[in-house]
């Protein structure tokens, strides 16, 4: 997992941006068991940092590469109805 990763190397150089936690939260919001909705991690991480994790998605869910495109799809819809006219996930 990338946030295992993530979480020994800054253990090992005793430092620590938290990419780990961000990666952990992403992590768990595409396996299903994130305790908040998507829009949250969009608008907390950015849409970058998401879509960088969900790079990811086949190895660290263990999925083939259908089921893995059929979930960042998805995830992909709900960013296009996000989007607002002035291109920001959300409006202020």
């Amino acid at each position: 997992m990338r946030a295992v990763a993530l979480l020994m190397e800054q253990q090992a150089t005793g430092k620590s941006d938290g990419k780990a936690n961000r990666v952990l939260e992403i992590e768990n919001l595409l396996k299903g068991s994130a305790p908040e909705p998507v829009e949250i991690y969009l608008d907390q991480f950015g849409l970058m940092e998401t879509l960088d994790c969900l790079a990811t998605v086949p190895d660290i869910l263990g999925l083939d590469w259908d089921e893995a495109h059929r979930r960042i799809v998805l995830i992909e819809q709900l960013i296009k109805k996000l989007a607002s006219p002035t291109g920001k996930i959300f409006d202020s």
